[in-house]
């Protein structure tokens, strides 16, 4: 009988990346359970962790710490999974303001008056007071009655905030970002989409991430300014200890930095055989300004600079 080796993603990408994550402090949760907490398959909340958490908020009234009422948290969790006509990218936004800012609860107060607070659906400032789950193959409904299952979901608060799409080494990771691209469109699973803030691919050797709504060509690889931050965190975290640098992905941004010096036309030229994307973000000044306003793309302008592509003088 032919001795076959089977390669597949489960135990080379999938299993792995679970470990990761568990090692970052999330709780696995079993497919089963997890179908369980949603209640449905086409549910995708726990809405069991939601209220939990939604529960324990507390606001200040005077010297007095209070709870919210059962009727504010009844009314935030129907505000989390109350759908609109808007549209998927209009309620990615929605969901977005709401982890962020929390929702204005108004409460019946001692004194007899009523008076609005903000209720959070993350504590930022106190970590530990979350859940932070993982699960795989989140089975979900289509409109069609049958079903997509993406690889993992990653949980805060019975949220689900990531989607992650697992490939084995053969296999092109842009597979995956292609497969998130067609899950979240209206044929498929958007209702999970529209709370997810971060969509990744990843294979053994490649992990690309976008959001809601990104154009393929736009997914990147995260870069960390802070190496030995970073290889600290990957020692903790990598399932054998081992960790490995990937090959800086700079193919998805450039730009004229001044009218007098422009440098879109040396890269396209230089990129051309390659598989970089390179295109322009508009005024020069204002583009820079929005490039060094964040750390990937401070270190995509480092790395052009010292491959000789551009020479950046200060700005006013």
């Amino acid at each position: 009988m032919p001795n076959h080796t089977i390669f597949n993603e489960r135990p080379e990408s999938q299993d792995r990346a679970l470990k990761v994550i568990e090692k970052l402090g999330y709780t696995i949760v079993p497919r089963s359970e997890a179908e369980k907490k949603r209640g449905s398959r086409r549910a995708v909340l726990f809405t069991e962790e939601l209220q939990s958490f939604l529960s324990h908020q507390t606001y200040q009234f005077g010297t007095e710490e209070r709870y919210f009422s059962g009727g504010s948290i009844a009314k935030a969790m129907q505000t989390m999974d109350q759908f609109s006509a808007a549209g998927l990218y209009a309620e990615n936004k929605t969901i977005y303001e709401l982890l962020c800012a929390g929702k204005s609860m108004e409460e019946d107060l001692p004194d007899g008056t009523r008076q609005s607070f903000d209720l959070s659906f993350i504590d930022f400032e106190h970590p530990e007071n979350n859940t932070f789950q993982v699960t795989d193959e989140f089975e979900v409904e289509r409109p069609n009655g049958k079903f997509a299952r993406p690889d993992i979901v990653v949980l805060v608060n019975g949220i689900p905030l990531v989607v992650i799409e697992c490939k084995k080494s053969s296999v092109d990771v842009m597979e995956g970002v292609n497969q998130n691209i067609r899950n979240w469109g209206e044929e498929y699973i958007p209702h999970l989409f529209r709370y997810t803030q971060l969509v990744l691919a990843m294979n053994p050797d490649k992990v690309l991430y976008g959001t809601c709504g990104t154009p393929a060509k736009y997914f990147v690889s995260w870069h960390e300014d802070d190496k030995e931050w970073l290889n600290n965190w990957c020692r903790k975290c990598s399932p054998d200890g081992q960790i490995k640098d990937m090959e800086f992905d700079l193919g998805f941004n450039c730009l004229g930095m001044r009218s007098n010096n422009p440098v879109l036309p040396g890269l396209e030229e230089a990129f051309k055989d390659t598989e970089t994307y390179v295109y322009t973000i508009g005024d020069s000044v204002r583009a820079r300004r929005i490039m060094e306003g964040t750390m990937e793309g401070r270190a995509i302008l480092n790395v052009l600079e010292s491959q000789g592509y551009l020479h950046l003088e200060p700005l006013e």
